[in-house]
């Protein structure tokens, strides 16, 4: 029973951040727990240095990201196998987390040390992390985190925006409307069977003030090519012969306030919409004379399933006090 319940009201839109998802068959959610890259046998010496090195950065929760050289010299990296990976990258001593093979799908494995979590009483299937873990680099991408050797990127991390240069989410439920079958009569009398509608999922449009690549690579893959002294930024899209789209993970932070006048600062609690599967396309650009342009996206949020192939809904939205919410520090992860 639900007493003294507080109400709120919300008011514009606040923050968001995407994160890729695992390679895995079912695209699941990258975790603290459960964060995978490549399997079987791959060839990343196009990323290493001729001492057989890379750099390669990693963050746990609100720390600063820790960058290292991994060295591969102790193994083939023309025939680099997820255990040799494993290896080399724990050598590295990244602080806090730790390399493995993953048990069902022998993937490489990216997990923090100690991990913290919220369940939800009743429902085993829903896990919000407390503990979160980043990778990135072109190692990362070379390792397959975040999908990375099919639809290009950096690696698994968030590209966020909480510096207000998102102008709005718009939501549209994906619904399977309420079905009607009847069964007619010689004398014209009708049984009638009424099929309940549901929410399959979320489509919703994302538009942002500024050109941004990184996210539109980590939203519909390609490949983007960072710019150098003497080259320019180069980002390529995907062709026509090329069906596929990258899976992510969609944050949406919506602020709430209560009764009274209120200023923009003062936050009452906090809205979080996590959108565990998502596919996207970036959308029409207008130029248009003495007008600025916005840079949109249109994103198809859907129903998740586990490692072990179990369904769960389409979105989450757990709602914080500030003071909760504060705790998170998710501004700094």
């Amino acid at each position: 029973m639900i007493e003294n319940k507080e109400v709120y009201g919300r008011f514009a839109a606040f923050a968001r951040r995407i994160k890729r998802n695992n390679p895995d068959s079912n695209r699941t959610a990258a975790t603290a727990e459960r964060t995978l890259g490549f399997t079987g046998i791959i060839d990343i010496t196009n990323v290493l240095d001729a001492q057989n090195k890379a750099e390669l950065s990693v963050k746990l929760n609100n720390g600063d990201w820790v960058k290292d050289t991994v060295d591969f010299n102790n193994y083939t990296p023309a025939n680099l196998t997820p255990e040799n990976a494993a290896a080399a990258l724990n050598a590295s001593g990244f602080p806090g987390v730790e390399f493995g093979v993953d048990p069902k799908t022998k993937r490489l494995l990216f997990k923090a040390s100690v991990v913290e979590k919220v369940e939800i009483p009743r429902h085993p299937e829903i896990i919000i992390f407390k503990t979160e873990i980043q990778i990135k680099g072109e190692l990362a991408g070379a390792l397959d985190f975040g999908q990375c050797r099919k639809h290009g990127g950096f690696g698994c991390y968030w590209v966020k925006d909480f510096d207000d240069h998102d102008i709005s989410y718009g939501f549209a439920y994906d619904r399977r409307e309420d079905e009607q079958i009847d069964l007619e009569g010689n004398r014209g009398t009708v049984t009638r069977m009424v099929l309940p509608g549901n929410i399959l999922g979320v489509n919703f449009a994302l538009a942002t003030k500024f050109k941004d690549d990184e996210l539109t690579n980590m939203i519909q893959g390609g490949e983007l090519i960072p710019g150098t002294a003497n080259t320019p930024s180069l980002y390529i899209i995907p062709n026509s012969e090329f069906r596929a789209s990258p899976s992510f993970t969609c944050e949406i932070f919506l602020p709430l306030y209560g009764h009274g006048t209120s200023t923009m600062d003062q936050i009452t609690a906090m809205e979080r919409r996590i959108f565990p599967n998502c596919t996207g396309s970036e959308g029409d650009v207008p130029a248009e004379a003495k007008a600025w342009a916005n840079y949109s996206y249109n994103i198809k949020a859907t129903e998740p399933r586990d490692e072990h192939g179990k369904t769960s809904p389409s979105f989450l939205v757990p709602q914080y006090t500030w003071d909760q919410y504060d705790a998170l520090h998710i501004e700094d992860i």
